[in-house]
């Protein structure tokens, strides 16, 4: 199983920095569908293991997008969130008997709720280090709003179609 997502990390990797960095549908939406791999890492990683996995997975995409750290340090937020946001959102029986998030076995409400908290913490943390000033604070939620509603569509079709039914075991 963690091979299967190991190589879904790939190509979530290579879909990111040449597919997704290169599109421009409008210099507000950046659509960035890599947290997905890191909500679906197994519950029970280790906090040390998963802010290094967040700095060298973002530091990659950062090289390869010339982006000097933003992504790195995006998803190593969106890490610290998601270790308050499953123990927040943890089901009355507990982890113990899922391994991965999914659908199948935690419903579409949890995943959803879930995984939106990450994304979009993950893209305000984002845009805020881009332009890190208070004069900028319509122009980083107009950016946060748009680029999380396409990322998080874009990213939900990836769950579903390759995903969803290899982590439901």
């Amino acid at each position: 199983m963690m091979r299967k997502l190991v190589l879904g990390g790939g190509f979530i990797f290579i879909l990111q920095v040449f597919f997704f960095n290169g599109l421009e549908f409008s210099s507000s939406v950046y659509i960035m569908i890599y947290p997905l791999i890191l909500f679906l890492l197994p519950f029970n990683t280790k906090p040390s293991f998963l802010f290094i996995w967040a700095f060298l997975f973002g530091f990659l995409i950062d090289f390869f997008s010339n982006s000097f750290g933003l992504h790195a340090s995006s998803l190593i937020a969106a890490a610290a969130i998601r270790i308050g946001v499953f123990y927040l959102l943890t089901p009355r029986d507990g982890y113990d008997a899922i391994l991965f998030p999914s659908v199948k076995k935690l419903g579409l409400k949890w995943v959803l709720t879930s995984f939106s908290f990450i994304l979009f913490f993950h893209h305000f943390w984002f845009f805020c280090v881009e332009y890190f000033s208070f004069s900028s604070a319509s122009i980083i939620l107009k950016n946060t709003l748009l680029s999380f509603f396409f990322s998080l569509i874009c990213s939900l079709c990836f769950y579903i179609l390759f995903f969803s039914k290899k982590l439901s075991k």
